[in-house]
């Protein structure tokens, strides 16, 4: 079994939820893919959970926002912006645009 999470968007809340279903369900891979942090109130704990599980994750629109120049720059992604470490956006920066995990039926091939 394969767990495809995305679309995070800083609600720990809501990531903390699934995260607990997936622990009590145990796949054997989870694959986050994209989203992490701009639009909710936790932006840095969201990034932080994800980045500690160690899981493979790919970089969303968002993501890209929040890591380079924006065309339209928000108050929003100022502020989300602003509540993650250097770190943080480097993580964000440096993540793929996709995650493939081969299979002799196919490959499973994960975009945002």
């Amino acid at each position: 079994m394969i767990a495809i999470i995305s679309d995070i968007h800083g609600n720990l809340w809501g990531l903390e939820a699934v995260l607990a279903d997936i622990d009590r369900r145990g796949p054997k891979q989870v694959v986050v893919a994209g989203d992490l942090a701009f639009g909710g109130p936790r932006p840095a704990e969201c990034v932080a959970l994800i980045r500690r599980r160690g899981y493979p994750t790919i970089r969303g629109n968002t993501d890209e926002w929040l890591t380079r120049a924006p065309a339209r720059v928000t108050d929003a992604t100022t502020w989300a912006s602003t509540q993650l470490s250097e770190a943080d956006r480097r993580f964000l920066a440096c993540l793929p645009f996709l995650w493939r995990l081969p299979h002799d039926a196919g490959d499973l091939v994960v975009v945002h």
